[in-house]
């Protein structure tokens, strides 16, 4: 029986130690596909009793997940440090290894820890998530979107790495552009 094509793989180093790579062509956009999988993923790590750490990887060139990258997510909080690519393998690898040798109820007890002080209730990602919906409905969200979209969203390397800079000018625009 073949196996489904998945944007996601997954690389077991070692029983305490897996690499997933997000390998969904062209920019590893986050939709249902790659929400499905990731809940799939989830099952899998949490059904593992070895399992300790987990590092996220890319293999398209210039996008990790579509609209994210590392300088944008440390300035923003949402991760403590962007190293350059030459030296992202070797630390992350390095520090992985150190995790995975960890005691499991050490780690889940930290983790537990930072979840409680650090993650929403589900309440809150629902009302959170409804609202983000809410607003994509808007008028003046749609207009921006398929401002976006006729210029190359999801399909338009050059664009995809550059759209940030122009979304605040998408409607002052002319049309023909």
């Amino acid at each position: 029986m073949a196996e489904s094509a998945s944007p996601l793989r997954v690389v077991e180093e070692t029983p305490a130690y897996w690499r997933v790579v997000f390998d969904y062509p062209p920019f590893n956009v986050m939709d249902g596909t790659m929400f499905q999988s990731l809940q799939d993923l989830l099952a899998r790590m949490d059904a593992s009793q070895t399992l300790r750490v987990v590092v996220f990887e890319s293999a398209i060139l210039d996008f990790y997940l579509a609209h994210f990258d590392g300088d944008t997510a440390e300035r923003y909080g949402c991760i403590n440090r962007a190293l350059a690519d030459a030296e992202l393998d070797g630390f992350v690898d390095a520090l992985a290894r150190r995790i995975a040798s960890f005691d499991r109820r050490a780690i889940a007890a930290a983790k537990n820890l930072i979840n409680q002080v650090s993650l929403p209730s589900a309440d809150r990602l629902l009302d959170a998530l409804i609202s983000f919906q809410t607003a994509l409905s808007w008028t003046e969200a749609q207009q921006r979107v398929g401002a976006l979209i006729k210029r190359g969203l999801q399909k338009d390397v050059d664009f995809e790495k550059e759209w940030p800079t122009v979304l605040g000018t998408l409607l002052a625009r002319s049309p023909s552009d």
